[in-house]
């Protein structure tokens, strides 16, 4: 038998539902409100209180108790639950609803360690309580700790959460938290651990992506840029993405609902103020990035065919930036539709010297980013992608309008790329046409 167990506290409509996507066959929830329990800290119940709620309702030794908080849901189809130790890491929802895993599979992971349904046997907790510190829910910490003492396997896609805004982190220096941060300290010592607990720490960022299936937390974030005339280019590549990662990369969509190029075509009126905003935004995104954190940028007209994030993370342990070919001239060898780069003081200063220039006259459609990354990539230490990295350019060096020409250039584009940028074409239409037909 399954016995999920939840503290019963402050429910709203979206906790409601989330209560509600556990009743089933096979699965006996078991709420427990405040006054079911003795000793709190400020309102926070404890940890081992509340489990302790479903050890004394369970028969058997493998009976499964399940952990969660209150908020989260479980997805509409069956789930085979292992016995044995288990977790799950929540996808964030935008409203409450029904979900299932392949819904789910469709929602990328948040750059958190954060863990949110913790599944063991009644004989595994009796054997291991006593090495689980005495932590309070409603505050950090006790997750990571969980989930090392757990050593279980991790199940994707099985467990929701309705975004919402956390209550700890808008009082994280309440007196109240201390209490955990005082126990992790010495689980940390008692058990050498290397990493601190909090998002940012790349020691602990890396053990879970190598030791916990936490893959999404180790990969470069991939970012793209579109506008309303671009969303169904945007969305053959985010198909292509996953269908060759899944959830396994984070992926920053960055849309700007003005169409100032209304014929979508690149120098034509209200180009420039676009690029503006492209390079802007990149911008005020790597601002929320840690110091020399991995990402990739792709313009929308792209899709993805192999699996590079290995190649690319390795270059960029060397280099600081890495680019696509423009194949344009040999004085202007960078694409700036798909670079890649770590948030280094020097990238920064690249584009926000770029996004100066862009700015300094916003009527010259002449000139767009891949001019002003040419003028001044060489102030970083750079490389230039290979052909895999694959762009029409390579083979006509001109630019494609028609049907016809595009026919041709489907059959010479080369088998093994790992991606195809659809620059060098001429309008939204025959982009899509393009990247729709090509298959590699």
């Amino acid at each position: 038998m399954i016995y999920r167990v939840y503290s019963y506290h402050l429910i709203d409509s979206n906790t409601l539902s989330a209560i509600n996507s556990w009743e089933r066959d096979g699965i006996i929830n078991i709420p427990v409100p405040d006054n079911d329990l003795h000793r709190s800290i400020d309102g926070l119940p404890f940890l081992k209180d509340i489990i302790q709620k479903a050890v004394d309702k369970c028969q058997n030794n493998d009976d499964i108790i399940i952990y969660t908080n209150s908020d989260i849901g479980l997805v509409s189809n069956e789930v085979n639950f292992p016995i044995g130790q288990f977790f799950s890491a929540r996808k964030q929802v935008e409203k409450s609803g029904i979900y299932s895993t392949e819904d789910l599979k469709n929602i990328g992971y948040e750059h958190s360690v954060n863990c949110d349904l913790f599944g063991f046997t009644k004989e595994w907790y009796l054997s291991n309580k006593d090495n689980i510190p005495d932590f309070v829910i409603g505050s950090p910490r006790w997750d990571i700790a969980m989930l090392l003492l757990l050593n279980g396997k991790k199940i994707n896609n099985i467990c929701y959460h309705v975004r919402h805004d956390s209550e700890w982190k808008n009082d994280f220096s309440n007196e109240k938290h201390s209490w955990n941060r005082s126990l992790f300290k010495i689980f940390k010592e008692k058990n050498n651990l290397e990493f601190d607990n909090f998002n940012q720490c790349p020691a602990l960022i890396n053990y879970m992506a190598k030791n916990l299936s936490y893959d999404h937390l180790a990969n470069p974030k991939i970012i793209i840029f579109y506008t309303p005339s671009h969303e169904n280019l945007y969305r053959l590549q985010i198909n292509s993405l996953q269908t060759i990662y899944g959830d396994s990369v984070i992926i920053k969509s960055i849309k700007h609902d003005t169409q100032y190029c209304l014929s979508a075509n690149y120098h034509e009126s209200g180009w420039r103020t676009t690029q503006i905003n492209k390079v802007g935004s990149l911008i005020n995104e790597l601002d929320t990035f840690k110091e020399n954190e991995q990402f990739i940028f792709c313009d929308a007209d792209i899709m993805h065919f192999n699996n590079f994030l290995p190649e690319i993370t390795a270059l960029l342990e060397e280099y600081e930036f890495v680019a696509q070919k423009s194949f344009s001239d040999n004085n202007h060898p960078i694409c700036s539709g798909f670079f890649a780069a770590r948030k280094t003081p020097s990238v920064m200063l690249f584009l926000r010297t770029v996004l100066s220039e862009l700015m300094y006259n916003d009527k010259e459609e002449l000139y767009g980013d891949q001019y002003y990354f040419n003028m001044y990539y060489s102030m970083l230490k750079y490389s230039i992608l290979d052909d895999k990295y694959f762009s029409p350019g390579a083979i006509t060096g001109k630019k494609i309008e028609s049907k016809k020409q595009i026919d041709q250039l489907i059959k010479q584009t080369p088998d093994n790329i790992k991606i195809a940028h659809a620059s060098w074409i001429y309008g939204k239409d025959n982009k899509e046409y393009y990247l729709s037909n090509i298959i590699k």
